[in-house]
């Protein structure tokens, strides 16, 4: 009995003592206070803990930590995991009580455009936690599993506000403990000024950070640090290609999932990084930039976004202010470097990620007369001609090219770098699975695309519903799909692979490089098409291959 009070107590103790895209419509933080206040307080810890209003307070000798009991069988947890001045590297929070008192709120977001100044701040660096309340006493002293969500973001947008990552679902569906945490955006995480030159990749320093200080306090959570699995879409999924990279990482999670990550870019080489601090920090004209603000950093920053080609073609025309590979934090580039220890991952795409940024883009029909000017811009004039010898676009008989460029746009910067990128991690010994979904629930800003909402196309982010379980009434075959992803999700949390019993074998990339795409939706095969290692990656090379990244 002794024992029992003592290992609850020490679990308290340290509970305690933790305190829109492509487009911007989706960074609306919507206000996602708990509503439901009829939700019951059944959960392991009841005698040391009491419910009122939504708000579950966690009792200890001379202290309380308050958290939400949400309606989707979780109790959710904000906390602050480090401290940064701007500029600087993140310095791991202390262990103290009350760092984050408002139980019922979310944390502010980093700075970032597309919304109000008045919902973010610099102190920034908190991790949300999503703790299920179906787990046994046993299960928790006995450490469930970790999921670490990355949100995407194109690196200068995004937060864990976002009510479609909603961990509580995820988290009772996987009986494992989600925690999303925050990182610096933008240049403030990834492009200071030459006086700092120094202080790199501090987004990435932040993850790092988070993970670390997740190692110190799960167990007491009720976690297993030993399998801490990372996952993330967009931007997100590219972090952790960074910390894949990053040897000082490599004791912090077991292995990941990659969603939708644009792995036809590559890491920043020191030279565009350079570049791309020249022309932002000439434009502000802001010596050290400690005392600038905020608002006009931003706005400086979506300046140099817009015109990063132009300065650097390097940068790419998507998440040009990215991390840099400076050999000394990431040491690896993953397209002809890799580390000596692979661990095992799971890599997924949509059928149709580039169908909402090529329409935000071009928000009119073109005829085929006009693929030349359309991809010049995009791939430069002589991978402009390759990609027409392949797909030929210009010989389409139609009144629109758009969905023909959603295509390319998918096969080039997703799709195929993606499967290059598998048959790569295969062949040195490592396990990985790959998938595309054929079906996924509308994401909130791709509503206004007609393209995303017909024609059962899958747009970047329509995945994200179907693996938090938050999709608005979702259909039967969505339902379906949200449990079998979810039910994956878990088994590849718990054991390193995705197959689970009621479910198709998903057969994992072979050494030898052939790439079986599980169908994520559908049961038809996915066919190869442009992703054959003699098209992408070969006769069309990536933007990697060209600027040796």
């Amino acid at each position: 009995m002794v024992l029992i009070f003592s290992l609850v107590f020490s679990f308290l103790l340290v509970r305690l003592t933790l305190a829109a895209p492509a487009h911007h419509a989706d960074l609306v933080v919507k206000d996602r206070t708990i509503k439901d206040r009829s939700v019951g307080c059944n959960f392991p810890f009841a005698s040391c803990a009491s419910c009122s209003n939504g708000v579950v307070t966690f009792n200890y000798g001379s202290g309380s930590l308050l958290g939400s009991l949400t309606s989707s069988g979780a109790i959710r947890f904000t906390v602050k995991y480090a401290n940064a001045q701007r500029f600087q590297p993140p310095q791991i929070a202390p262990i103290t009580l009350g760092t984050f008192l408002n139980a019922t709120s979310l944390p502010p977001m980093c700075p970032q455009p597309f919304v109000s100044s008045s919902q973010y701040s610099e102190d920034c660096l908190y991790f949300v936690v999503y703790a299920p309340t179906n787990i046994t006493p046993a299960i928790w002293s006995g450490g469930a599993p970790v999921l670490v969500w990355i949100h995407g973001g194109s690196y200068y947008y995004g937060s864990a506000s976002d009510p479609i990552i909603d961990g509580s679902k995820l988290a009772a569906a996987t009986g494992s403990i989600v925690v999303v945490p925050q990182y610096r955006l933008g240049a403030l995480g990834y492009l200071p000024p030459s006086s700092y030159s120094a202080n790199k990749n501090l987004g990435i320093q932040d993850v790092i950070t988070a993970l670390k200080y997740i190692q110190n306090v799960i167990g007491f959570m009720g976690g297993d640090k030993t399998k801490v699995v990372l996952a993330g879409q967009s931007s997100g999924a590219n972090i952790i290609r960074n910390l894949l990279a990053t040897p000082s990482a490599n004791n912090l999670f077991s292995r990941a999932i990659l969603a939708s990550d644009p792995m036809n870019y590559g890491f920043l080489q020191p030279s565009t990084f350079t570049n791309l601090q020249t022309a932002l920090y000439s434009s502000l004209n802001c010596g050290n930039c400690l005392t600038t603000s905020l608002p006009d950093i931003i706005t400086a920053q979506s300046n140099l976004i817009s015109q990063a080609p132009s300065i650097d073609p390097a940068a790419g025309m998507a998440q040009p202010i990215r991390p840099v590979l400076d050999g000394t934090l990431i040491q690896y580039s993953l397209t002809t470097t890799f580390p000596q220890t692979l661990k095992n991952l799971l890599i997924t795409t949509v059928k149709d990620e580039a169908g909402s940024v090529t329409y935000d883009s071009i928000g009119y029909p073109i005829p085929p007369a006009y693929f030349d000017f359309v991809a010049g811009q995009i791939y430069g004039t002589d991978r402009a001609a390759d990609v027409e010898d392949y797909y030929g676009t210009k010989e389409r008989q139609t009144d629109d090219i758009r969905p023909d460029l959603v295509t390319i746009g998918t096969d080039g910067a997703w799709r195929c770098p993606n499967y290059s990128f598998a048959r790569t991690w295969a062949s040195k010994g490592g396990n990985i699975w790959v998938a595309e979904y054929t079906l996924g629930s509308t994401y909130p800003v791709n509503a206004g695309f007609e393209f995303c909402t017909t024609g059962g196309h899958v747009c970047h982010q329509d995945d994200l519903p179907i693996v938090f379980g938050t999709a608005t009434s979702p259909t039967a075959a969505q339902t379906a799909l949200i449990a079998q992803v979810q039910a994956r999700w878990g088994a590849f949390i718990r054991t390193g692979n995705p197959n689970t019993s009621g479910y198709q074998n998903w057969s994992q990339v072979p050494y030898s490089g052939v790439v079986p795409v599980m169908n994520l939706g559908g049961t038809s095969a996915i066919p190869l098409g442009a992703c054959a290692p003699t098209v992408w990656g070969s006769s069309i090379l990536y933007d990697y291959q060209i600027y040796s990244q």
